[in-house]
């Protein structure tokens, strides 16, 4: 349905375990593979298990749309969720110089996602749930290499973080505008321990009541006016075409109600952050 409605843009993951049928979605809405972006995300495990956990999911998705990767985290945890102590890296990411490096994992994965980008076999890669540290290391780790052809890799087409008015990510949205890495922001309604706290907040409440849209347009309006692209999360048809119509229309939010989201006071434990930044 989501197809049907206009939506062209696929978010999915290897461990989401999907991409057969993000490919029979694709094939039966007989929208071309070419006007549909699929993004997928791996984890960080090291240059050719990256090389071939990508090729894999490839031939799940049955080049049924432009496909774009990225970097699912800059570490992984054994329940591939963001609780808990952080692991070590795999075997295949272990540093001489510094074993269980996870930024050398990020780095050598990252760097497979670039090998493949050069190549023409992706559309885009990129990275999720980095914070600006990382971000900045994985800048100065492809540096490092930098040859007459350029900095292979830098910057990434996308940043995947989570983004709303209680975690605006400011300084790592002001790092991605002077790279030209575009944002995308998901949990744009709030993280799930928090989404009904964000979609009743006063003054979420109030803008909504003033501009006549929802309170769930309202977020995501306040992303797409600051550049951002969002990726809501929903199985109600009437939620796709919501969230749909709000990316698309003219409609805008003030200076005055952008203001007012932006003075929302960041919440303290949104779903990834600050933990993953824990990850060295």
């Amino acid at each position: 349905r989501f197809l049907a409605l206009g939506g062209r843009h696929i978010d999915s993951a290897v461990s989401y375990k999907n991409h057969w049928l993000v490919a029979e979605a694709c094939r039966w809405s007989g929208v071309a593979p070419s006007e549909i972006v699929i993004t997928t995300k791996v984890w960080p495990q090291g240059y050719h298990e990256t090389l071939e956990e990508v090729r894999n999911a490839m031939l799940e998705l049955d080049g049924r749309g432009q496909v774009v990767v990225l970097l699912h985290a800059p570490g992984s945890t054994k329940s591939g969720k963001p609780r808990g102590p952080v692991p070590n890296p795999p075997p295949s990411c272990q540093d001489h110089s510094r074993p269980w490096s996870w930024r050398r994992c990020r780095s050598d994965s990252y760097a497979a996602l670039a090998l493949l980008r050069s190549a023409g076999m992706l559309h885009g890669i990129g990275v999720s749930n980095f914070s600006p540290r990382q971000l900045q290391e994985l800048k100065e780790d492809r540096l490092r290499i930098k040859g007459a052809l350029g900095t292979p890799g830098w910057p990434p087409d996308v940043l995947q973080n989570e983004v709303h008015p209680w975690w605006r990510e400011e300084k790592l949205r002001r790092t991605c505008a002077k790279h030209g890495i575009q944002v995308v922001a998901f949990g744009s309604l709030g993280s799930p321990e928090a989404k009904e706290a964000l979609l009743n907040h006063p003054l979420v409440r109030h803008v909504a009541k003033r501009t006549r849209l929802s309170c769930a347009q309202v977020l995501l309006r306040w992303a797409v006016q600051q550049g951002m692209k969002v990726i809501p999360t929903t199985a109600d048809e009437l939620h796709m075409h919501e969230a749909l119509s709000t990316q698309l229309s003219s409609s805008s939010l003030s200076r005055q109600d952008l203001d007012l989201l932006n003075s929302v006071r960041q919440w303290d434990a949104p779903i990834y952050h600050p933990y993953l930044d824990q990850i060295e």
